[in-house]
This record gives C-alpha cells, sequence and structure tokens, in this order.
C-alpha cells in the first residue's frame, strides 16, 4: 500500500512539474499575453474595440494589434522586434 501511495505521488509530481513551469517562464515576461479594451470601463478613446496580442519570439517579442475606430474602420498592425536596443517599423 506504501509502494502504491508512493508511485501515485511521484507520478503526480512528474506530471506537475513541467506545468509549474511553464507558468513561471510565461510569468517572467508579464508583457506577454493578450488584451482587449472593454469600450464601457474607457473613456475618452476614438476606438470602439482594440486588442493586442503579444508573443515570445526568439530572443524579442512579435505583437498584432486589432483597431475598430468609431467610424468602423478596421486597422490591423503587426511588430516584430527584438530586445537589442534598437527601432523596429510597425507596419
Amino acid at each position: 500500500m506504501r509502494t502504491r501511495s508512493l508511485v501515485i505521488s511521484a507520478t503526480l509530481i512528474a506530471a506537475l512539474v513541467p506545468a509549474l513551469a511553464a507558468t513561471a517562464v510565461a510569468a517572467d515576461n508579464p508583457f506577454i499575453g493578450t488584451w482587449k479594451m472593454d469600450p464601457a470601463k474607457s473613456n475618452g478613446t476614438n476606438f470602439k474595440s482594440y486588442t493586442i496580442k503579444v508573443e515570445s519570439r526568439d530572443n524579442g517579442f512579435g505583437a498584432a494589434q486589432d483597431i475598430v475606430n468609431t467610424e468602423g474602420n478596421v486597422i490591423h498592425t503587426t511588430q516584430r522586434a527584438k530586445y537589442n536596443g534598437k527601432d523596429y517599423p510597425v507596419g
């Protein structure tokens, strides 16, 4: 009975460690993720909706923005940059 409990515990720990490690890596950079503007809570904005998704890339990041302005025009921009102090274009 004791051996069975140890096997179950070891299996659970082996399954949880990679999941916790992935969470810790994602938590290292608070800028990585997806954000969506809540128009009801936003004052003085010229957007009906605004969403930005930031992803980790090799030694940098990639970002995609989807915006709908008050006239209903859709604007989509993307950007890729590295953490090297240089300027990168938004397109």
